[in-house]
């Protein structure tokens, strides 16, 4: 990958890694992918190479694993990958993902999704077409990667002659996400197209022989078709069938497809075998193997199903009414006598368990294991979500500014049935593990409402190479932890009336990429924003990022935590303690450390003991007010005291006087 520090230069160029000009006044329109806009561009070693960049759009997870995959590709039959790299793009004003790439020398085969076009003759799909792409399917096989993208649209013609195709680009979109459904086999046919997945090898040779076929007849097979209704006749009469039947072919076109197309994957045809069809070998390819069909139709929602695995697809379509009917009684009756499937049975009681499923906060998770039951290559099926594991973080990604979406995919973590898809597949998968491992800490995040976590914590641990999609950084195409630190010290430029440096986005992509992050960094995130602990908190996260990202200075970024943190200042009581403070804190600010600041707030014995000698001071001011009250209110009550010992001392004299009397009168009158 390039360095992301192009820039532009003075032809108002944008370039690419020094060697390569971008040229955003020059589009090439014919060239556009549904992801992507295509503009000129030019080598600066090679002016003469025929070349063109795509610009990608920065809200869908770039496929840096698999551009990475094909940068030394040999074969010369499809559009080969020169350079990718981040790039100021002024004409929407942030920086973007651009992909170099060569630049076909001829036109799309077909224009558009309903263009029409010269069919193709038998020798010119032998010659033109499979001699062609054959060793690029097989050379990605041996990569370990597959290509999901093989449609008539993405193919191009070399020349103008129109003799021989190239095969276009497989890395500017999620794989599969722009496939037509009539190109792609049952299991892909029914997830949501943005959570596909990389897929296999046998995905890749099923969409070669729907391509095939549209080549054959000049147009797309079913243009206007329903994509449900086509779902159900490749379900209930096979794919050739529900694609090719009303189509006249030649005899060995159509053997081809055939074996292209079959549905059952120990029948669908390798390279090898279409390898012997061109060489004039006939393998005539066995009759469709159907799904076994019920002696009577099983019925949901005014819908009659005849098979386990259309049944299936209907559990996923009508999810609201299918709760019921999995627990009747009619539902097994149907399974063990209409379509006579005891292993179905017994699948379905280990895996989905429909008696104990009593109450209805089950019902959904019931339906889901049923269908996985029913059919365990199919996509993992939740509330109208159907979904391939390995395309999860694709579908979170496109689903971020959908409310009813992110809400039903964490219902969708928090349920744990990524590990229930995973034990209820019959086919072995080496990705098991890792499937178990990503999936594993995904209700915990979705659970916690601190930021750090959440959906946004999903997003970032399932897409390895997204962006950073908050709005504070967003234009920036934030990857790193040093493209934070300069996107964090721009925005501190011009922050508004209202700064704020960690949002939920910000929070959980630096938990994500910065391994020297614990989730200890986010638990203050989750305190009141006005809080001492909360500042105190990001400015810790910020020093961090900042630390890692070996930055030394971002002096609009510590200027801007320096002003967040007068308030934490104010807080201190002591006066001369909170003056020297804001001294240091103004000095730190202007440093372009963000550690230097930290490092006024870092020792909590500071705080601990402004805190012990202000609540010393308090008591002391109590005990002092206390005494002061009590003298007053005995200055207060004097003059009664003293009125009150005068009658004391009046009464004792005159009693003492009247004793005496008394005395003397006895003495007188009685000795």
């Amino acid at each position: 990958m390039a360095d992301a520090g192009s820039n532009v230069n003075v032809g108002g160029a944008v370039t690419l890694d020094g060697r390569f000009d971008i040229f955003p006044s020059s589009p090439l329109p014919q060239y556009d992918s549904p992801a992507a806009k295509a503009f000129m561009a030019q080598s600066k070693r090679d002016p003469d190479d025929s070349l063109l960049a795509m610009i990608l759009d920065w809200r869908a997870p770039p496929q840096i694993d698999m551009m990475s995959a094909l940068r030394n590709f040999t074969p010369a039959s499809m559009v080969r990958v020169i350079e990718w790299g981040v790039v100021p793009w002024a004409p929407e004003n942030r920086r973007l993902m651009a992909v170099v790439m060569e630049r076909p020398g001829g036109d799309r085969v077909m224009a558009g999704p309903k263009a029409t076009f010269d069919p193709f003759d038998e020798g010119m799909i032998v010659k033109g077409v499979l001699m062609p792409l054959l060793p690029v399917i097989r050379d990605l096989q041996a990569r370990g990667q597959t290509h999901r993208n093989i449609r008539p649209t993405n193919l191009f013609f070399t020349d103008s002659q129109n003799k021989q195709i190239i095969l276009g680009e497989c890395y500017t979109a999620p794989p599969g996400m722009y496939q037509p459904y009539w190109a792609e086999p049952i299991e892909s046919h029914m997830t949501d197209p943005a959570a596909r997945g990389r897929g296999r090898l046998f995905d890749d040779i099923y969409s070669l022989g729907a391509t095939i076929l549209a080549l054959a007849i000049g147009r797309a097979p079913v243009p206007d078709g329903d994509p449900h209704q086509l779902l159900l006749n490749k379900i209930n009469y096979g794919s050739y069938a529900a694609l090719a039947a009303q189509h006249r072919v030649s005899l060995p076109i159509a053997e081809l497809l055939r074996g292209l197309l079959s549905d059952d994957l120990k029948e669908r045809w390798t390279i090898r075998e279409v390898e012997l069809w061109m060489g004039g070998r006939r393998l005539s390819p066995k009759q469709p193997k159907l799904p076994k069909r019920a002696t009577r139709p099983f019925e949901l929602a005014g819908r009659e199903y005849f098979n386990a695995r259309a049944l299936a697809l209907g559990f996923g379509t009508e999810w609201r009414n299918a709760s019921p009917a999995i627990r009747s009684a009619a539902f097994d009756t149907w399974l063990k006598r209409s379509l006579s499937e005891e292993t179905l049975v017994e699948r379905i009681a280990k895996i989905a368990n429909p008696a104990t499923s009593k109450d209805s906060g089950e019902g959904e998770r019931l339906v889901a294991r049923t269908s996985i039951a029913l059919i365990p290559s199919a996509p993992l099926r939740f509330k109208g979500l159907a979904l391939m594991l390995d395309g999860i973080g694709d579908l979170v990604a496109s689903s971020l500014d959908n409310a009813e979406r992110r809400g039903i995919l964490s219902e969708l973590f928090q349920a744990r049935l990524a590990p229930v898809w995973l034990a209820g597949q019959i086919e072995p998968r080496s990705d098991t593990a890792r499937w178990q491992q990503a999936f594993e800490k995904a209700p915990q995040y979705i659970i916690s409402g601190t930021a750090g976590y959440g959906m946004e914590r999903c997003l970032y641990e399932l897409n390895a190479h997204l962006p950073c999609l908050s709005p504070i950084v967003d234009r920036f195409y934030v990857t790193n932890m040093a493209e934070m630190i300069w996107a964090l010290n721009d925005y501190a430029r011009n922050p508004g009336l209202a700064p704020k440096l960690i949002d939920r986005h910000v929070a959980a992509f630096c938990a994500v990429r910065c391994k020297q992050m614990s989730d200890q960094w986010l638990r203050p995130l989750g305190d009141s924003e006005q809080t001492s602990s909360y500042k105190i908190g990001v400015l810790k996260i910020i020093a961090l990022v900042q630390q890692v990202s070996k930055i030394e200075q971002a002096p609009d970024l510590t200027k801007l935590l320096a002003e967040m943190l007068k308030p934490v200042v104010d807080g201190f009581h002591n006066l001369k303690q909170r003056k020297k403070m804001h001294q240091d804190l103004e000095a730190a600010g202007k440093t372009g450390k963000s550690a230097e600041i930290l490092a006024l707030f870092n020792d909590i014995q500071v705080i601990d003991r402004d805190e012990k000698a202000y609540q010393s001071a308090q008591a002391s001011y109590q005990k002092t007010a206390t005494q002061i009250s009590l003298l007053h209110i005995d200055a207060s009550n004097a003059h009664h005291h003293a009125k009150e010992m005068g009658e004391q001392v009046a009464a004792i004299a005159s009693g003492s006087i009247a004793t005496l009397v008394a005395s003397i009168v006895f003495l007188v009158y009685f000795i």
